[in-house]
């Protein structure tokens, strides 16, 4: 049965998508014609783990199977590109439409940011971004991707200041129906804000649903992918880091 894990670190979290080992072992007897379940103790598997915040979910049922201070709030980081993702995925009707980036997209960010690379004036296709987004953690990926969303849901006339909150609302929303109670999004690429946090629960319940979605679970196996050459761009490929 398919399971994965949720571990936030002090300040990042680590999803990973795992095949658990059997929750029961099965004990052998001559004086009984069947086998029984014994079960066994989970914590044993983590105690070596130092992170603070861990969930433990089957994703097929959604049953949490061990917790370690699951509810309680930590800051996303990076992760926060999977609620992008999805958000983007499930606006975008062609995520093979080829755009043109002005600056905006590719502006304000540090010398420590990730980044994919993107430059202003690249006309690539969204696919190939959603890739830089999920292989490369890119920050320019994230605001790319959400402004694009944005003009796609609430119209090209949409100014170009309002693109990142409008993005943040489906986010918000989407954590909403999705039942994670304990989640505010402020950025789309995770960037630390004390008001930008979540739970190692809450975003158990978000993995399972990515999961879900073919593209999304194709994009995060991928270890490389070569984007094609661009306007700006003649080598760009993308490796996971």
């Amino acid at each position: 049965m398919k399971r994965f894990f949720c571990i936030f670190l002090s300040f990042a979290m680590i999803i990973s998508a795992v095949f658990a080992l059997p929750m029961f072992s099965i004990a052998a007897s001559t004086d009984e014609p069947t086998a029984t379940p014994v079960p066994v103790t989970v914590e044993d598997a983590f105690a070596d783990v130092s992170t603070p915040y861990i969930a433990l979910m089957e994703a097929e049922t959604g049953a949490l199977l061990y917790q370690r201070d699951a509810y309680s709030r930590a800051f996303p980081a990076s992760t926060t590109k999977v609620m992008t993702a999805i958000v983007a995925l499930e606006n975008i009707k062609d995520m093979n439409r080829v755009v043109t980036l002005g600056w905006r997209p590719v502006s304000g960010f540090g010398p420590t940011s990730s980044l994919m690379g993107l430059k202003a004036n690249e006309t690539i296709p969204l696919m190939d971004i959603l890739y830089g987004l999920m292989m490369r953690s890119g920050n320019d990926a994230a605001k790319a991707l959400a402004m694009e969303t944005s003009y796609e849901v609430f119209g090209q006339d949409t100014e170009p200041s309002e693109l990142i909150p409008k993005f943040v609302d489906l986010m918000n929303q989407k954590a909403a129906e999705l039942g994670m109670n304990s989640t505010h999004f402020v950025t789309v690429d995770g960037r630390h804000d004390d008001n930008h946090y979540t739970t190692a629960y809450d975003f158990a319940v978000l993995m399972r649903y990515a999961l879900q979605n073919p593209v999304f679970a194709k994009v995060i196996a991928t270890a490389e992918y070569d984007v094609a050459p661009t306007l700006q761009q003649t080598d760009f490929k993308q490796n996971r880091r």
